[in-house]
């Protein structure tokens, strides 16, 4: 997203989990519903683009340890070392995301693609831990490698901590509205698409001036606390639950009330998982 405010960078995204994933409107998505023929062709104009591209592109390539089993190209098999070799020299920023770091995962290991990949990969590697009832979920902690290196040439791995804040598109929504643009061909590809929720009705192809914005939905959760006196991220995802909220998005909605002076967070430890809750401040009585 910042490449896109800061850079111009036209973003790209190949995943074949898209259907269950939330990627902006405004990227170019392909993959969904394990399409690889369709990543197929997008790891074709990644190689296109190569030769002939003169704006820069940041491609992302979810889950792509899946590309060379299921792509049935060789564009799959030639593409890591081609992200080590040639992006250097071309205008692709590629974005690799995936379960697993090695060799065989990334697509192939062989003609020295081992060094290549300590010399030529920016690695974050994110850690899980488990809640109370034993599921995975981020950690926001990790490992990052492959910005210094030591004397032997191997790259120097940092500890690094991640504000959960800083990870949920809404907070940087919130700050840069400008990357919510639409451009009216693309309002024409998609056609209507709008839904019902309990804010009313959305247009999803519309400006963000056309909808509801984040501000209306701190507004009706502040207003669900009020009548409550004190509700739990839990409670708040039950009240807007075709909304889809995710616990991220509403602890970041909670902590700007809470800056904001509306009321107070509290954070409770429960059976080794934490529990969020929100204390709105009363309205003033106004006198009649």
């Amino acid at each position: 997203m910042l490449r896109t405010l800061f850079l111009n960078h036209e973003i790209k995204v190949s995943d074949p989990h898209a259907h269950n994933n939330d990627w902006l409107d405004s990227w170019e998505v392909v993959g969904g519903n394990y399409d690889y023929k369709a990543i197929d062709q997008a790891l074709k104009g990644y190689f296109d683009r190569l030769k002939t591209s003169e704006s820069s592109t940041t491609s992302i390539w979810d889950e792509c340890t899946n590309y060379a089993e299921n792509c049935q190209s060789d564009y799959a098999e030639k593409f890591l070392k081609s992200v080590l070799a040639d992006c250097r020299k071309s205008n692709e920023f590629p974005i690799l995301l995936s379960h697993g770091e090695t060799l065989s995962n990334l697509g192939g290991g062989k003609g020295g693609a081992s060094k290549m990949k300590d010399e030529g990969l920016t690695t974050l590697k994110l850690l899980r831990e488990s809640d109370s009832m034993g599921e995975d979920k981020p950690a926001f902690k990790g490992y990052l490698s492959g910005l210094d290196y030591a004397e032997d040439g191997k790259p120097i791995s940092y500890s690094v901590e991640l504000n959960p804040d800083w990870m949920n598109p809404n907070y940087l929504l919130n700050i840069f509205p400008e990357l919510m643009p639409q451009t009216e061909s693309k309002k024409q590809q998609k056609g209507n698409n709008i839904i019902s929720t309990p804010l009313g009705k959305f247009d999803l192809n519309k400006e963000p001036e056309d909808t509801k914005s984040l501000d209306d939905l701190e507004s009706e959760i502040l207003a669900f606390c009020l009548e409550k006196g004190t509700a739990t991220v839990r409670e708040i995802q039950n009240k807007f639950k075709s909304l889809g909220i995710k616990a991220e998005t509403i602890k970041f909605i909670l902590k700007g009330l809470e800056d904001k002076g509306l009321g107070s967070v509290t954070v409770r430890k429960v059976g080794g998982a934490e529990s969020i809750s929100f204390t709105a401040n009363p309205t003033p009585a106004v006198d009649s």
